[in-house]
């Protein structure tokens, strides 16, 4: 947790710990490797990818310090809007699920991270 917001919650180990409790397939746990002059934004703590059931593509899952840090990552995704249907942020994490699943397979996903500490 971060002393001094207390938005640094959850890390990336308890959201997966959330989805596998939940009954999802969480396979194949990496930590992101994105090139140097990728363009998405590095104001994350966390990133790991996974796989499950069906997808090729794998999702990601990130954390962040800070509301800033997250906005970020929100913004960038934004323009993305094949991407809304598959995205989620609970506190500190946010849950990018494959376009390989429908979006009601991805519902699942959403819900089990919703749940995270209730």
């Amino acid at each position: 947790m971060t002393p001094d917001t207390g938005f640094g919650r959850w890390s990336a180990e308890q959201g997966l710990a959330a989805l596998r409790a939940a009954g999802l397939p969480v396979r194949d746990v990496a930590a992101a490797d994105w090139a140097p002059d990728a363009p998405q934004p590095r104001t994350h703590r966390q990133a790991v990818t996974f796989g499950g059931a069906g997808v090729t593509d794998p999702h990601l899952l990130l954390t962040f310090d800070t509301p800033e840090a997250l906005e970020a990552w929100r913004l960038w995704l934004a323009r993305y809007w094949k991407a809304r249907p598959y995205l989620h942020v609970k506190d500190n994490l946010l849950l990018l699920v494959s376009r390989d699943l429908p979006p009601e397979a991805s519902a699942a996903y959403l819900a089990a991270l919703e749940r995270l500490g209730s």
